[in-house]
């Protein structure tokens, strides 16, 4: 299941003008995991490798960039 991460991080750059990486995600979406587990979580749900995604992390991802569900999703 790949979701438009990166279609994301580009709109939270377009709308605040700050630089957004996979790993700033990595960071804030999983806080516990080494820097190396959670930016291949990261790179995983951007590039369609993930199986599942929880809805803590798709909550998570949208908080962040300040996008919703649907748009994560392409609906």
């Amino acid at each position: 299941m790949r979701i438009k991460l990166h279609e994301a991080i580009k709109a939270y750059q377009d709308r605040t003008g700050v630089r957004l990486t996979q790993n700033d995600i990595a960071r804030e979406v999983y806080p516990e995991s080494s820097h190396q587990s959670a930016a291949i979580g990261i790179s995983h749900i951007a590039t369609g490798k993930a199986k599942m995604i929880a809805p803590e992390t798709i909550l998570a991802i949208c908080r962040i960039t300040g996008v919703d569900a649907n748009f994560l999703y392409g609906l």
